[in-house]
């Protein structure tokens, strides 16, 4: 018990003295020299440092351009050369006059014309020049007859025919007399050749044998027209007709004695070939 009063006693009395020294402030003595001033440390100085700089040098690689040289193709101008075109005018025979037709006559030889009734005329007369001065062959457009106005004159032989019908078009006939006289050419060739290639506006053809040689109302049909060599018709895709026909004494082992060639029909009526 004692000895817990005295313990008590002892914290007052720490208790009180620090109290004491809390309100009461003591003074403190100072020593009379001035305190030591920190002086900071000097700091290294560190020199800047300085960086080399070294100019960047460019290498200049030189561009060389490579020049294509410009080649311009040359293309040669071709003119187009068109051979020029000369129309052959069929030469235009001048037509015998009666009286020299009549000179060819042999001597002693009557000569009678007749009229489309059978009756004579006067030598003299406009027809009966009319009826004499007719040669063959002549084309004439189907329908009509020799002497009509949208016939061709007549000619002495094919070849002579066929130049002279480049103006003509349409379906026609060639009207033949009772023997046929051929050209030169057509002897040396060995063969009559009637050919529509140079006629494309010719159509169906028809050969028409036996005509009397005369015109318009003294015309007449009556037997065959003969011919001594190959007779060949090239006509196109057109039709062909042959009236009244006869190929003779033909010995031309190279050529029929007749032949057609076209794509269209062929027609014969009264056709003879005797060798």
């Amino acid at each position: 018990m004692l000895k817990q009063k005295r313990l008590t006693v002892l914290s007052m009395a720490v208790m009180l003295a620090l109290l004491a020294a809390a309100i009461m402030p003591m003074s403190a003595l100072a020593d009379d020299g001035v305190p030591p001033v920190d002086v900071p440390a000097a700091e290294e100085v560190v020199p800047p440092v300085v960086e080399e700089v070294v100019p960047a040098v460019e290498e200049v690689v030189p561009v060389v351009e490579e020049v294509v040289p410009v080649v311009e193709e040359v293309v040669p101008v071709v003119e187009e050369v068109v051979p020029a075109v000369e129309e052959v005018v069929p030469a235009v025979e001048e037509p015998q006059t009666v009286s020299e037709v009549l000179d060819e006559v042999p001597a002693g030889t009557e000569v009678v014309v007749l009229d489309e009734a059978g009756e004579a005329l006067p030598l003299a007369s406009a027809d009966a020049a009319e009826a004499i001065l007719v040669s063959d062959p002549m084309w004439c457009p189907i329908g009509d007859t020799p002497g009509d106005i949208d016939c061709t004159s007549g000619y002495n032989n094919v070849k002579d025919l066929i130049g002279g019908i480049s103006g003509y078009s349409g379906a026609g006939t060639i009207y033949f007399t009772s023997t046929y006289t051929p050209h030169a050419d057509e002897i040396t060739a060995g063969f009559v050749e009637i050919n529509s290639s140079s006629f494309a506006l010719l159509t169906a053809l028809t050969l028409q044998g036996g005509w009397n040689g005369l015109t318009l109302g003294s015309f007449a049909l009556s037997g065959n027209t003969t011919f001594t060599l190959p007779v060949q018709v090239s006509w196109g895709a057109n039709n062909v007709t042959i009236n009244n026909i006869t190929v003779s004494n033909v010995n031309n082992v190279a050529n029929n004695a007749l032949t057609v060639n076209s794509t269209g029909d062929v027609a014969l009526n009264n056709e003879q070939t005797m060798h």
